[in-house]
């Protein structure tokens, strides 16, 4: 009768680099020895203690011979159902469209930095399909839950090192949104309110006039726009509640009402009198509009396609577009119009903290870093205390 496999649990030592290794002699009746490592003796010696229940109830997994993209399907269906469906979708076509032919064939142990840095090069330079090279804003979304894959994998012990930690992506240029003169402003805000009562125009023209009133009194975001109620509205104490943002399922190529970006997206926003006649003129538009639809179907929606349901942002972009170009003013985008919301409340002396109330913010150092632009009037402004402090 052969001699009965040593499954002893080994010994756990610090190693020279300062991990701890723990070290199972005769793992699994092969006559190797099996390494699992941490960065204390207590989580080498949980990661082996772990490796030997599976390696008993029969479901250890070698990872040695485990390739990346099986770690990626594995880590999508551990980590997917966690995060909201927009940035799964997102991460799998990541996974299918860019890390899985670059190097899913590569063993996980032996997936390196130059592994990686290779696909982003090749991606910054050529792109996918012959199409031009990546920007550098979408090559950082691309590393994050790539990044955040292989540190999963570190702490699972399946791998010793996160082999992203020393990748290099190109820095992203912080994009300089455009900013309106008190002039444009005004001007946008007249032809905004002309758009509103222009009866020679469809009723989804219109209503372009009533969303760049909204967005450029309020700072609100476009998803979060897209996926108001009417009861989300209270014209009497002049409150507009913010709690869904639109957003959309690429896999089933439906629009849905989501969550809002963060806990503090979630808000109530005092309404201007400016705001309140301009809904008030759009809802009064609206219904003459599902009164002379041949089918409409009601969600109470204050934004619609000319069905009733959703309206998409790239028609409102589009619509945007045609709007203030026919008075030659800046090609803005919907959210370009946050910006200069928030501008003209710091530059009118507004308490940063009610901005970031206003906006929706978690921390107030974002608004301050991303909202809190320069405009010429203030530089000028500064200018002027200038002379008052140190003139003669």
């Amino acid at each position: 009768m052969g001699r009965k496999p040593h499954y002893g649990e080994g010994s756990v030592f610090e190693r020279k680099d300062g991990r701890y290794e723990a070290v199972v002699p005769n793992f699994g009746g092969t006559g190797k020895r099996k390494s699992f490592y941490g960065k204390t003796k207590t989580e080498a010696r949980k990661k082996r203690d772990e490796a030997l229940k599976q390696l008993a109830r029969g479901e250890y997994v070698d990872v040695s011979k485990m390739k990346t993209a099986e770690y990626l399907d594995y880590w999508e269906s551990v980590h997917g159902p966690t995060i909201e469906l927009v940035s799964w979708q997102r991460y799998k076509s990541y996974i299918r469209l860019y890390f899985k032919p670059a190097f899913g064939h590569v063993p996980l142990q032996k997936l390196t930095t130059q592994d990686i840095q290779h696909m982003y090069d090749a991606l910054a330079k050529e792109g996918i399909k012959a199409k031009k090279g990546l920007k550098a804003s979408t090559l950082q979304s691309i590393h994050i839950p790539l990044n955040g894959a292989l540190e999963y994998a570190v702490r699972l012990g399946k791998i010793a090192k996160n082999p992203c930690d020393n990748v290099k992506l190109p820095k992203v240029k912080k994009r300089e949104y455009p900013l309106l003169t008190k002039g444009q402003a005004h001007l946008i805000i007249e032809q905004s309110e002309h758009r509103l009562d222009d009866r020679f125009v469809f009723h989804s023209q219109r209503q372009i006039g009533a969303i760049v009133l909204l967005l450029i009194t309020t700072g609100i975001r476009i998803g979060e726009a897209l996926s108001l109620h009417w009861s989300d509205i209270d014209f009497d104490k002049k409150i507009l509640l913010v709690d869904t943002t639109l957003s959309y399922d690429t896999e089933n190529h439906v629009r849905f009402e989501a969550d809002p970006k963060s806990q503090s997206s979630e808000r109530e926003i005092a309404l201007s009198q400016l705001a309140i006649k301009a809904l008030s003129a759009h809802r009064i538009n609206q219904i003459e509009a599902r009164l002379e639809a041949p089918e409409w179907e009601d969600h109470d929606l204050v934004f619609t396609n000319k069905k009733g349901g959703h309206t998409w942002d790239s028609l409102v972009r589009t619509q945007l577009k045609s709007f203030l170009g026919h008075f030659r003013l800046p090609d803005i985008k919907p959210h370009d119009l946050r910006h200069n919301v928030s501008t003209a409340l710091i530059a009118a002396g507004t308490p940063m903290k009610t901005v970031q109330a206003l906006l929706g913010h978690t921390k107030i150092a974002t608004t301050m870093d991303l909202y809190g632009h320069v405009s010429p009037e203030m530089k000028q402004s500064a200018a002027d205390d200038i002379d008052q402090i140190f003139g003669g």
